[in-house]
């Protein structure tokens, strides 16, 4: 297994390859798959094949201030990939050149110009609408959270592994206990926003059907409750008013209390790619200096709880300046009276 750079010209009886590219924005373990369809092909056109991967991870890209971060060593995902059936793996540095490139150009650049392979297997989607082949951080690492490591594989009743009956009796005499002594307030449920819609009927039919207790949330409730709300108030329906396309075409971008070059990096390479192509200007509302605000044409830090006057305010401005559609808000949006004229 040959080690390859960018920087160094490929070796005669490697070029011609199958390049076998997992998704853009991380290469892993969970790319065997991507790797064994590439070795396939390589081994019936009778082509060496090359494995892409990115070190560091592009995590690093996001956040400089971050460790230099690997789901697995090169030497790791060396091993793995000539197990696999691989002949090289070229290293691809994450800067921020490589963040601004579309998947489809750096594909292209590396078949045509760098590499000199004949042909690609890769498990990215670029016609995809949401993220056109990408992954955040979260996805590309969706792979690693399968394995048996770290995890609990059997009960444990403090540092003492315990048979299933061992733990479920335990666990519902005490619940029976607490319940018989304080009443069925006296206990509570809190999920996880990873349990399937059956799981969550099950706790709630126990909690709510059977202990006879409302005390049971979770937090991908604790997460939207608020936005859900905003929603149905403003628009009549939890649905966020937008598409991934309006970021292509708006001149003017507002962030309100989102990192999103840290959270939602694939959204943010859209808006950076809006910014270069056509100027779009952008502006971030939170009080933290995030890596954001720090990018942004102007970053406002409100002083928290002054947000609803700014919003009050920028409307009022609208209204006065014209730039409101008055005959959609006359036919479709309940003002109470005086509110176009309060400031």
């Amino acid at each position: 297994m040959q080690r390859l750079t960018l920087d160094a010209p490929v070796p005669d009886h490697l070029r011609d390859a199958i390049l076998a590219l997992g998704n853009f924005d991380g290469f892993h373990l969970g790319h065997q798959a991507v790797v064994g369809r590439a070795v396939q092909r390589a081994a019936h056109e009778r082509r060496p094949v090359i494995v892409g991967t990115f070190d560091p991870h592009p995590v690093r890209y996001f956040d400089p201030h971050t460790p230099p971060f690997r789901l697995t060593s090169l030497e790791q995902r060396e091993r793995l990939f000539a197990q696999a059936g691989a002949d090289a793996m070229v290293v691809f540095h994450f800067d921020a050149a490589l963040a601004a490139t579309s998947a489809e150009d750096f594909i292209a650049d590396l078949l045509a110009a760098r590499i000199g392979a004949k042909g690609v297997v890769t498990g990215i989607d670029f016609t995809f609408g949401a993220n056109r082949g990408k992954l955040c951080s979260k996805g590309t690492h969706l792979g690693e959270t399968i394995g048996l490591e770290g995890r609990l594989l059997h009960p444990m009743i403090g540092d003492a592994r315990a048979s299933w009956d061992e733990a479920l009796d335990l666990v519902a005499g005490k619940f029976a206990a607490t319940i018989a002594e304080h009443g069925p307030d006296s206990v509570a449920f809190y999920g996880s926003g990873q349990l399937l819609t059956e799981d969550y009927y099950a706790f709630n039919k126990l909690m709510k059907g059977f202990i006879g207790s409302a005390n049971i949330d979770t937090n991908s409730r604790l997460c939207m409750a608020s936005a859900v709300v905003a929603h149905v108030r403003a628009f009549g329906e939890d649905l966020v008013p937008a598409c991934y396309d309006d970021l292509d075409e708006a001149d003017l971008v507002v962030l309100v209390g989102s990192n999103t070059a840290w959270c939602h990096p694939v959204i943010w390479q859209r808006i950076e790619a809006a910014r270069a192509a056509r100027g779009t200007k952008l502006v971030v509302i939170d009080p933290r200096r995030t890596e954001t605000a720090e990018l942004a044409d102007l970053h406002m830090p409100l002083r928290g709880g002054s947000d609803v006057a700014l919003f009050n305010g920028l409307l009022a401005h609208l209204h006065a300046a014209g730039a409101t559609d008055r005959e959609f808000l006359e036919r479709s949006v309940a003002v109470p009276d005086g509110f176009k004229e309060s400031k």
